[in-house]
């Protein structure tokens, strides 16, 4: 199965140079990383884990600011947690009460009822 990734150029022409110094191809030494991550069942590196706090907390606040950015649009940036709770509570019960209805009209069409 071939697969196509996305590299920087200067990223991958830079892995290019050394992986030549070592007699492989790009592909050649992705494959061995494959292998290496595949017997191993985790990364052949550790990643940091402050760096990876730093893009999650990033990715949240990116998160958080498109939610409160959609609230003020759609008008319920006023909302308090209780009446969003509410809300949640009722779309809860409509998609159970749905769910009852489905599994009901399936089982007449069954037979079983």
């Amino acid at each position: 199965m071939a697969t196509t990734i996305s590299v920087e150029p200067r990223l991958e022409a830079d892995a290019a140079r050394i992986c030549g110094y070592y007699g492989l191809s790009v592909a050649e030494a992705v494959n061995e990383f494959f292998r290496n991550m595949v017997s191993n069942g985790a990364l052949p590196f550790e990643i940091k884990r402050e760096r990876m706090l730093d893009e999650a907390a990033k990715r949240l606040k990116a998160n958080v600011a498109y939610m409160q950015e959609q609230s003020v649009l759609n008008g319920n940036s006023k909302m308090t947690l209780d009446e969003i709770n509410g809300i949640i509570a009722e779309v809860r019960s409509e998609m159970r009460l749905e769910a009852e209805a489905a599994s009901k009209a399936g089982a007449v069409k069954e037979g079983r009822v």
